[in-house]
């Protein structure tokens, strides 16, 4: 096996440059927060707005914006938007214990259905005596498998 030819692994792909300069926005973004220049719902704004952003251009104006004189401590607490009132008013989503109930319902109705109808074939197996091949009825087999034929019908 010193002969066989091994496929080489493929070159890394080169990074991208959008990509590489976010990284490096996203990290000057951080270190502003961290240093407690920037409030934290101006970080999270800032962050969400170089997520979105296109090019390195509009990523460098995101982070040049000049930050409010408002120091940290008394900073209101931002205001709710109409999504987040929609859903403080909505009323609880329903419960899925009814939906799993019903299903286990189902389940347990599919389950005695088929020990009814098992339980009235056996019975219909050994109570019902009809023709020749019936359980315990002339012609029947008998413990070996031969056809047992009553000594009557012999003479």
């Amino acid at each position: 096996m010193a002969g066989e030819d091994r496929p080489e692994a493929p070159p890394e792909a080169a990074p991208d440059p959008i990509v590489a300069a976010r990284e490096e926005f996203l990290r000057q973004v951080l270190d502003a927060a961290a240093r407690g220049v920037l409030r934290p719902d101006e970080y999270a704004a800032r962050v969400h707005a170089l997520e979105t952003a296109t090019s390195v251009a509009d990523m460098a104006a995101i982070v040049a914006r000049p930050v409010t004189d408002a120091p940290c401590g008394d900073t209101p607490a931002p205001t709710l938007d109409p999504v987040d009132l929609a859903r403080l008013m909505a009323p609880p989503p329903r419960s899925r214990r009814r939906k799993d109930r019903s299903r286990y319902g189902a389940l347990i109705a599919v389950v005695a259905l088929f020990a009814l109808l098992l339980a009235a074939g056996l019975w219909m197996a050994g109570h019902v005596h009809g023709g020749g091949g019936t359980i315990g009825g002339p012609g029947a087999l008998g413990p070996s498998g031969v056809v047992a034929v009553p000594a009557t019908a012999l003479s």
